[in-house]
């Protein structure tokens, strides 16, 4: 096994969880529908109606999560990167995270800050830090800070993990990787270079 970075024997420090909101995940709930959903003409039995008005809510809430989890995928895959500190010698192989908005829920511009204060300090710690990197749209309306640090992919999808995030990004050569932090397949999102906006470009 290989030594990571982020060594579980160094522990976060411990005014972290005060610096953050744990936003946990909702799951919807799950319900058993029999007969197809068909109510029935008779007569319905005492409770009956909250019963229906139950799995149309269940449904409404399935719909709900599969449409937010459609539109957070399609927002990291057309994620642009927005370089700061450029003019640095970069190395082969980084990862570029963020901390704000956790699980994909958009929160306010304060706590986002003190999520990405957190994040900075953690990486800075360890003496990881390249640069200042930005996650933004492509008409770089909606921007996340970020950085981008010398970390290993599994190393910073542990980190990702840690500041529930969804998924991380990973440079390999010239290559975006989207790196689901749920263990799911990388997806290539194609050149660097290309979603790398900066003035200077970037020295190899």
């Amino acid at each position: 096994m290989r030594t990571g970075i982020l060594n579980p024997a160094i522990p976060f420090e411990p005014s972290f969880e005060s610096c953050i909101q744990t936003h946990p995940k909702r799951t919807p709930p799950t319900t058993t529908v029999h007969g197809a959903g068909i109510r029935p003409r008779a007569i319905d039995p005492p409770g009956a109606s909250s019963r229906y008005h139950h799995v149309a809510n269940a449904r409404l809430d399935a719909w709900k999560a599969r449409a937010h989890s459609a539109a957070v995928k399609d927002a990291y895959h057309q994620t642009v990167f927005l370089v700061l500190d450029d003019g640095k010698s970069w190395p082969r192989e980084f990862a570029v995270l963020t901390a704000c908005n956790p699980d994909g829920t958009l929160i306010g511009d304060d706590e986002n800050a003190r999520r990405t204060e957190a994040l900075r300090r953690q990486l800075e710690a360890r003496g990881l830090v390249l640069g200042r990197v930005d996650g933004c749209s492509p008409d770089l309306v909606h921007r996340e800070p970020g950085f981008a640090a010398r970390l290993t992919v599994e190393d910073a999808v542990v980190l990702g993990r840690w500041f529930q995030q969804e998924a991380v990004f990973f440079v390999r050569g010239d290559e975006v990787l989207l790196v689901p932090c749920d263990g799911a397949v990388p997806v290539s999102l194609g050149s660097w270079q290309k979603r790398a906006i900066t003035t200077r470009g970037i020295a190899r």
